[in-house]
């Protein structure tokens, strides 16, 4: 089943700072986290709550997220160019 994904504020901010290409690079990253929200990232990162969020890796950027089983939503929580 496929989830709805939302950006924490500072995921949109780097969004709309994108070329066309990264941000098609992105958006396409965050469809397939969507499509499997039960994926786990290469690492895992614990955020200020202590939730762990899982990391992932695309060509040019580090994604960090969380699904939201109980709403069917993966929270994209940061990115950033690496």
């Amino acid at each position: 089943m496929r989830y709805a994904y939302s950006l924490h504020e500072s995921a949109v901010l780097a969004l709309v700072a994108l070329h066309d290409s990264e941000r098609r690079e992105l958006l396409d990253a965050c469809d397939a986290l969507a499509r499997s929200p039960g994926r786990s990232g290469t690492e895992q990162v614990i955020d200020e709550v202590g939730r762990t969020n899982e990391v992932v890796y695309t060509a040019h950027f580090r994604v960090i997220y969380w699904a939201d089983h109980a709403v069917k939503e993966v929270r994209i929580m940061d990115v950033r160019r690496f």
